[in-house]
């Protein structure tokens, strides 16, 4: 279709974590098991061909012009204008993106579409070869916490304890457009029901995975991002922006790395 951009897949250091968790993550854990960390090893994984099969895509994706205008990719509000002008306008087909997006469609939240569960269809995410279990899911959110200097933390855990209790939980993750952490809630009727496709990306949880929580992650995520950005401006090759990846994420983890 003229006019429409066929992909869209979050690139670059302009993005920033979008770029990395939304974009690159959600083809490289499509590769194969631990492609980022090796939890057995306790090291970082560089020098993999899904790595590179990764990056590769996101080449072919703006090499041959099947996503955005590279200008638009690395626009640091390209995800603000994909979900207030490029979905809403029917001038995007396929998005790479998260259960989160339907926030900014409620009414009030100055992206008003209510027609987006009607116009917009949801599908996982396959795996490279389709193997199993033949989708991928990237997770990320928020928690409640206690800092360490709180002046009261039996109270604090206590106020914690109320907000999640099964109908507070379910309240929230309605009004807020949440995925449950509450094997209850999620099979509650009133949650399964309040908006369209909550039980979608809900069921998601049961394959998807998580970045590393370790402390060298924001500078391998942003090595991540520099590579994504090399070979989608098309001034580097797949392997100089993987070597580049490689050599960064050695730096960020003291040499802490595995080859597979």
């Amino acid at each position: 279709m003229p006019d429409v951009v066929p992909l869209n897949v979050y690139t670059g250091k302009p993005g920033g974590e979008t770029s990395a968790m939304q974009g690159l993550e959600m083809l490289l854990y499509g590769t194969g098991e631990n492609p980022l960390y090796d939890p057995k090893a306790k090291k970082w994984v560089v020098g993999s061909q899904g790595f590179k099969d990764s990056l590769k895509f996101v080449e072919t994706v703006y090499k041959e012009k099947l996503g955005p205008d590279v200008e638009d990719a690395l626009d640091p509000n390209m995800a603000t204008r994909v979900r207030g002008d490029f979905l809403p306008k029917g001038k995007l087909g396929i998005n790479l993106d998260g259960s989160w997006l339907p926030q900014d469609w409620l009414p009030g939240s100055g992206h008003e579409w209510p027609e987006w569960s009607k116009e917009l269809g949801l599908a996982a995410m396959p795996t490279q070869h389709g193997q199993a279990p033949g989708k991928v899911s990237m997770s990320g959110g928020w928690t409640w916490a206690i800092p360490s200097k709180a002046g009261n933390p039996d109270l604090a855990f206590k106020f914690i304890e109320t907000m999640q209790t099964k109908e507070n939980a379910k309240k929230w993750y309605v009004a807020n457009s949440g995925i449950s952490v509450r094997a209850d809630v999620a099979k509650d009727p009133e949650y399964v029901k309040a908006q369209p496709g909550i039980k979608f990306f809900t069921d998601l949880v049961a394959s998807t995975h998580y970045r590393p929580a370790f402390p060298a992650y924001p500078k391998v995520s942003t090595a991540m991002q520099e590579s994504m950005e090399l070979v989608t401006t098309g001034d580097g090759s797949v392997d100089k922006a993987a070597s580049g990846y490689d050599d960064e994420v050695k730096s960020a983890t003291d040499g802490k790395v595995i080859e597979k």
